[in-house]
């Protein structure tokens, strides 16, 4: 089939520096082979299993940021808790392992109050928040915890066509895709069972 050419523009750019949890609308992003910098470089591990929001719904209500210095900013959306902020040499430097959707994984632990914080906030007893270890050997794509990709994109057309077709609003950042495109029409996007 052929498809019509179009103009694209960046609606939105994203970072989720914790897998799983809300992030933080940027202005511009620093891109390396792996994606935005800072993308999904922490996770919420329990008893050597990543979590995520699969198993954890809560996660959705950890708001994820980076602070000047590499430091890591946790926050609820509602602001019911006090905000935490990870230092970039926070924790033991002990390093975990465990693994993410059957796959192995190192990481970094960032400490009992990091560990106190997001279990309070996830509702379960036990959780570690893990920084990459650069030794980590599960290999996506790149040094982060995405599941596939280094760069999730969604376009606004595809969002408004998904919703038409579930007759509900679905919010954009449920994907949590890094970047929005607009001026696309949703029915032109390759599909993965068209590539």
């Amino acid at each position: 089939r052929k498809l019509e050419p179009c103009f694209v523009s960046v609606a939105a750019l994203h970072r989720y520096p914790v897998k799983s949890c809300l992030g933080e609308a940027l202005q511009s992003a620093k891109l390396g082979a792996g994606g935005i910098l800072g993308d999904r470089g922490f996770v919420v591990a329990c008893s050597g299993q990543v979590l995520t929001q699969r198993e954890c719904p809560q996660l959705a209500a950890i708001v994820a940021s980076m602070q000047p210095g590499r430091a890591l900013k946790l926050s609820l959306r509602d602001d019911s808790t006090a905000a935490l902020e990870v230092s970039s040499s926070a924790g033991s430097g002990e390093e975990v392992t465990g693994n993410v959707f059957g796959s192995p994984l190192l990481g970094v632990d960032q400490g009992d109050e990091a560990a106190a914080w997001v279990s309070a906030a996830a509702g379960v007893e036990g959780c570690r928040l893990l920084k990459r270890s650069p030794k980590c050997p599960r290999r996506a794509v790149g040094s982060h915890w995405s599941d596939v990709a280094p760069l999730l994109i969604v376009s606004e057309a595809s969002v408004a066509a998904l919703c038409q077709s579930a007759g509900r609003e679905i919010p954009v950042d449920r994907f949590r895709p890094n970047i929005v495109l607009a001026g696309s029409p949703g029915s032109s996007e390759p599909h993965a069972e068209e590539s």
